[in-house]
């Protein structure tokens, strides 16, 4: 398995990050910017948030049907909730077999400075996690860690809580007192030098092993990364962008070629003429490559211009009420993920609707496809199917419902 390095999240006020790689066999934690951190780690980063800023809850769904939970989420939990649930983020995990649904909740407000730190250094981590889920856990030990004034505590597999050291008593009380709960056999305190008097928890009649932390925090945590830790808060509309988010960097990209070029153009005219002539046509070239990759079936006349009115296209679409070409073909896209056996061949998007040809399997896949294209809110219409040696050939039209 590919090792995930981990970063601290809020960064520092001089733009540093803590961070880690697991790869590097020490273990050790670093300081650097945000910016380099993700460049060396692609892909393959993680970013842990702080406890206190995230609230785990539990809740009993019953036979909510999958597709509404998150529409039903922040209703059900309204009446235990301060502030108002539209200044809220809900993430959801998996569903536990006794109906018990667990849930992260974090402010928006919060989670739009988290993604915007990211998003400026260039980083696209894979997760963005609550740290009490990465400390240390087992069925039948609770695990709580005490620095300085503050303490986490990760209870279950997706349960645990960040309080202040002082309250940690009341806390851990709180938490043994929920329904459902296995009770741990023990609870293992890990401390350091920083905590100069740890609370009493002899009243809980729970042994306590107290163990002093070895290393960096960050390192610790890498540890638990690599099993998952069940609750990602990059979802919903902080869900990475995805190959869609990729296509509109390609296109951004193809209109500084294209600026660049024009720039070139403009002033290479006191070169010799033929050479100049060789270089433009070469370049013409290129450029009708790019814009037949970029836009196919499109009348080239001015590649700048249309580029551009391509990109504002795009970008203005998912800015609208879901309905343009970004937010829909996500969608579509996600279902594809997700399905896996779908081969999506072509793509077409004209008011306000994309057309898709697509290849699957049989009947059955094609069905199977459509159910789960209006499970995630969008409006359907099969314009033709028609068998295609082993599998089905088909063309679908598809816009926001």
């Amino acid at each position: 398995m590919t090792e995930r390095w981990l970063v601290g999240l809020p960064a520092e006020a001089d733009g540093r990050v803590a961070w880690t790689n697991p790869g590097d066999g020490d273990r050790v934690c670093r300081r650097d910017s945000l910016a380099r951190v993700a460049t060396l780690a692609g892909r393959r980063l993680v970013a842990v948030v702080p406890g206190v800023e995230v609230v785990l809850t539990r809740l009993e769904v019953g036979r909510i049907a999958a597709r509404d939970l998150a529409k039903a989420i922040p209703y059900l939990l309204e009446e235990q909730l301060s502030v108002p649930v539209e200044t809220l983020h809900f993430a959801l995990g998996r569903p536990a077999p006794d109906g018990w649904l667990p849930v992260a909740v974090v402010s928006r407000r919060r989670m739009e400075e988290w993604t915007g730190q990211l998003r400026l250094a260039g980083a696209q981590p894979e997760e963005i996690l609550p740290a009490p889920l990465l400390l240390p856990w087992e069925p039948d030990c609770w695990s709580v860690l005490a620095r300085e004034n503050l303490a986490m505590a990760r209870t279950g597999p997706v349960s645990g809580f960040a309080v202040d050291l002082v309250n940690l008593p009341l806390a851990l009380r709180r938490a043994l007192a929920e329904p459902n709960l296995r009770l741990p056999a023990r609870i293992r305190l890990l401390t350091d030098s920083s905590v100069l008097a740890l609370p009493d928890l002899t009243a809980l009649g729970i042994p306590a092993q107290v163990e002093e932390m070895r290393g960096d925090l960050l390192s610790l945590m890498s540890v638990q990364a690599a099993t998952g830790c069940g609750i990602n808060l990059a979802q919903g509309p902080f869900a990475p962008a995805g190959r869609v988010g990729d296509w509109l960097a390609w296109l951004r990209l193809v209109l500084v070629f294209l600026v660049v070029w024009l720039g070139i153009k403009a002033g290479l005219g006191w070169m010799d003429a033929d050479r100049l002539e060789q270089r433009i046509a070469g370049l013409d070239r290129e450029i009708r490559e790019l814009f037949e990759q970029t836009m196919p079936g499109a009348r080239l006349v001015d590649p700048r211009v249309q580029m551009q009115q391509q990109l504002l296209t795009l970008q203005r679409g998912g800015e609208g009420r879901g309905h343009g070409f970004v937010p829909l073909f996500g969608r579509v896209a996600g279902v594809l993920r997700r399905m896996g056996d779908v081969e999506l061949r072509g793509v077409r998007y004209q008011a306000g609707k994309l057309e898709l040809t697509a290849r699957v399997a049989d009947l059955q896949r094609l069905e199977a496809f459509e159910r789960a294209l209006r499970e995630v809110g969008l409006a359907v219409v099969l314009q033709g199917a028609e068998k295609e040696g082993t599998g089905v050939a088909a063309r679908l039209q598809v816009e926001g419902s």
